[in-house]
């Protein structure tokens, strides 16, 4: 079908369109009574997101800024706002006033929602020069006049009928984020007062001339259960600013966008949500710890990216997914502890953290997948605990001050180039008879990396043996090797590691004195170097 024959087929259509409509209301209509257990269906959806979004512990005067068309600021809308309400007493006389203004000189835009036209006036400049739009443009106006006289009040969006049939009802109940009317709640007294200026308005302008007619006054401060039979929330397309964050709610509670100013982001404990989205950090570029309560399940893909900044994170213990790219480019981050619950690490969900130098990784993990760890630059060692079967490409590749790495039983494959590019010797626990039967383990020799228990710090091996270790560190002096204590709390095994020479050590303890400027004495001297004891020995 060429375009000429569709423009000539739809005109067909709208001029049927357009005389149906001029002999109906302006609202939707069905035959046939709602049905009671639809009511309840309903009552119970608007009942969750008016319960949401009227919650005490949100500040209503965040709906006073500007939002998307919902414009306060602007000269001709706190010029025409003043006019309207300059002789109210209150708040709730302002709010009518407003609605009555509206409903008189604004008409219903029949035009575009009859197809003749593609477009109707959104933007308040426009629909306050032209008067007429269609209901989104209605809330918009609404909204824009009442924050300019220091009113909240949003837009609420949804779907609006008069009387429902089954099919009707059914077909709704399956498309139940279906939007088809927008409408308008404000605060005054102390609640969200819910009006609806479109259902009252009779002004409508249809093939470019305006018809006027007196408005009714059913659809303000409307009582909530009959507001449900004619009126089903989809949305509030405006998020609640709450704690430095953006929230929504549409069936459950979305986390947005982190909008705080605060370099530590703690994220509200009182907001059931489970899942962080990429929206909420991804780019931030001032954040250096982010605090997540105990309940988050999962943190989706991308949620950390490029957060430069960021040197801290606990994942709570309730968290069982990291998507890929979570933490990718977050170069200050330093260490990460992953929580027992976790089942799956995302591909190159740490890429590119440089800084990152301690990971503790679970048990619950099977497979270390592609790119999990690459360019890690920072990381010198990496314990893989029993159950993790697989090591996938570049699982570990770029990470150039990797030292050692323990691999455990359950290993089973390790994939090309999982250890790509790293330093010239890595050793790992075990012999390699070990692991001769792992898939892939011939990919080793070719990064450098070696089998033999004794290359490896004492930590390494236990680490991998389900102990619980506390650590003091001695310092070296001139007398005495420095070292790791390591105790285990559950079991009390001791060892020792890291140990180093003692602080000048040499071949002989003369060597000793002469490198601590310490000349030949009788008996003993403290050392000048490190205040330590040191005897006398003559060369």
């Amino acid at each position: 079908m060429s375009i000429s024959q569709r423009q000539f087929y739809r005109k067909i259509v709208s001029v049927f369109t357009v005389l149906v409509l001029v002999s109906l209301p302006l609202k939707a209509f069905a035959a046939g009574d709602i049905s009671t257990a639809f009511y309840e269906f309903i009552r119970k959806r608007n009942t969750d997101l008016y319960s949401f979004y009227t919650d005490e512990k949100f500040d209503e005067r965040e709906y006073l800024t500007d939002y998307n068309n919902i414009v306060c600021t602007d000269e001709a809308v706190i010029k025409l706002s003043g006019e309207i309400t300059g002789k109210c007493k209150s708040d709730y006389d302002k709010v009518k006033a407003v609605y009555s203004w509206i409903t008189h000189n604004i008409y219903y835009d029949k035009d575009y929602e009859s197809g003749l036209k593609e477009s109707s006036n959104t933007e308040v400049g426009d629909i306050i020069d032209k008067r007429y739009c269609v209901c989104e443009g209605i809330s918009t106006l609404a909204s824009s006049l009442l924050r300019a006289v220091g009113i909240p009040c949003r837009k609420v969006h949804g779907y609006g009928s008069i009387k429902m049939s089954t099919d009707e009802m059914n077909w709704y109940m399956k498309y139940t984020n279906l939007v088809n009317h927008s409408w308008n709640e404000a605060y005054v007294q102390g609640r969200w007062l819910i009006f609806d200026c479109t259902w009252d308005m009779k002004n409508y302008i249809f093939q470019g001339e305006k018809h006027s007619e007196n408005p009714t006054e059913n659809y303000f401060d409307m009582d909530f259960d009959e507001f449900c039979k004619h009126h089903f929330i989809s949305s509030y397309k405006e998020p609640i600013r709450y704690c430095g964050f953006e929230w929504s709610y549409n069936g459950e509670v979305k986390i947005g966008k982190y909008i705080g100013e605060d370099e530590r982001a703690v994220i509200p404990s009182d907001m059931n949500f489970t899942r962080i989205t990429r929206s909420v950090f991804r780019g931030n570029d001032k954040i250096k710890e982010v605090v997540i309560p105990d309940f988050v399940t999962t943190i989706d893909s991308k949620a950390f990216e490029n957060c430069v900044s960021l040197e801290k994170i606990t994942l709570p213990t309730s968290l069982a997914e990291l998507e890929d790219n979570t933490f990718d480019g977050c170069i200050s981050l330093k260490s990460v502890i992953v929580p027992e619950g976790v089942m799956t690490i995302g591909n190159y969900c740490f890429n590119n953290c440089v800084a990152l130098s301690d990971v503790v990784l679970n048990s619950s993990i099977n497979v270390i997948k592609s790119g999990t760890f690459y360019g890690c630059k920072g990381l010198s060692h990496i314990v893989l605990k029993e159950g993790v079967k697989k090591l996938c490409t570049n699982a570990f590749a770029g990470c150039d001050e990797l030292s050692y790495i323990v691999f455990p039983e359950s290993l089973t494959e390790i994939s090309s180039g999982a250890f790509e590019h790293l330093p010239d010797d890595v050793y790992y626990l075990g012999e390699y008879d070990d692991y001769c039967n792992i898939n892939g383990v011939e990919n080793l020799d070719g990064c450098h990396i070696h089998c033999g228990e004794e290359k490896l710090p004492v930590s390494a091996v236990y680490e991998n043996q389900n102990h619980n270790f506390t650590c003091v560190t001695v310092t070296a002096t001139a007398k005495n090797r420095g070292c790791k204590i390591y105790t285990c709390t559950d079991c009390g095994e001791v060892y020792n590691d890291y140990s180093c020479s003692c602080i000048c050590h040499g071949n002989g303890v003369a060597y000793i004195i002469y490198n601590c400027l310490l000349p030949i004495m009788k008996n003993s001297a403290l050392c000048q170097k490190c205040r330590c004891g040191c005897e006398h020995y003559e060369v």
